[in-house]
């Protein structure tokens, strides 16, 4: 029954109103996460495009939101999924709000000046938090995804984000989870992190963390 209303939620992915894209988004990613037929279709009702969309707002409860849905319609590693957001664009995005955060963080860890914009400053773990789910299911999918968020510069943004996080407890869980599926990657994804040079201090960190 749930399912007859996916089609006006999508909809309202596209709705002017904020309030509205992010209830629908919600509404929408828990239905993704009742299991694989109603991801399925929802991908086939054209989810990924709008959802995409969303994050492009400034407001940080809506890119959260979106972030939300995306890690639901990502769950049980569907590398057919994966492929339908990667059009889309989706890392760009993810960055976008990841790399614009870390210019508030550590100004110590190198971050490419091209990643980030001092405008869009939000400081707002949970969005960090949710985007990093998203980027834990690519990066557990294919080690191609690994080797384009490398070449991005996911690295510095990625070590910065988790000594900023390592005090919010499970918000970091997302952030630990995609960089271990990224150490196990190729080759190059390891010797980049072995090359900043807080790599090992904030696994350490992590450890030592008083949540377990």
């Amino acid at each position: 029954m749930a399912m007859a209303a996916a089609p006006y939620l999508l909809n309202f992915l596209s709705s002017p109103n904020e309030t509205l894209q992010e209830h629908a988004a919600f509404a929408l990613g828990n239905l993704a996460g009742d299991g694989a037929s109603c991801v399925d279709l929802l991908i086939a009702n054209g989810i990924a495009a709008p959802i995409t969309k969303l994050l492009e707002s400034s407001r940080p409860a809506v890119a959260k939101t979106a972030c939300f849905a995306m890690a639901n319609l990502l769950r049980g590693h569907s590398p057919s999924n994966c492929a339908i957001l990667a059009r889309f664009d989706v890392f760009r995005h993810l960055f976008r709000h990841l790399s614009s955060q870390v210019c508030c963080l550590m100004d110590h860890i190198f971050v490419p000046s091209h990643l980030f914009s001092s405008q869009n400053c939000l400081q707002e773990p949970e969005v960090v938090s949710e985007a990093f789910w998203v980027l834990s299911y690519f990066t557990s999918t294919n080690d191609r995804y690994s080797q384009v968020l490398l070449q991005m510069g996911i690295a510095p943004i990625l070590l910065a984000q988790l000594t900023a996080l390592i005090s919010h407890g499970p918000l970091a869980l997302s952030l630990i989870r995609t960089l271990g599926n990224l150490l196990c990657g190729p080759d190059e994804v390891l010797v980049s992190f072995l090359q900043q040079p807080h790599f090992l201090p904030t696994l350490k960190s992590c450890l030592f963390s008083e949540s377990k």
